[in-house]
């Protein structure tokens, strides 16, 4: 979605999102990523018999994960800004 609302091409000029939109909305998907990873690993954990973590290790974890995903996105969004329409 971040993609989609930041392409010039798709959008046109008035279309694409302005930098206060995009952070809120980056806040919104970081903590929803943060969320959904931190279940994905109790899951696992209890799937795989092992105790579940502590919560620190879980929000360490998921905004690692989160970090890491975000950087392609995020350079997509910027590309896509850039790109005329």
């Amino acid at each position: 979605m971040l993609l989609v609302v930041n392409d010039r091409m798709l959008m046109g000029e008035r279309g694409i999102n302005g930098a206060a939109s995009n952070a809120v909305m980056g806040v919104v998907v970081g903590v929803t990523m943060v969320l959904g990873v931190s279940a994905v690993i109790r899951a696992a954990a209890t799937a795989a018999g092992a105790p579940l973590p502590d919560e620190r290790f879980l929000l360490v974890a998921a905004a690692g994960v989160t970090g890491v995903l975000a950087v392609p996105v995020a350079r997509g969004a910027r590309q896509g800004r850039k790109r005329g329409g």
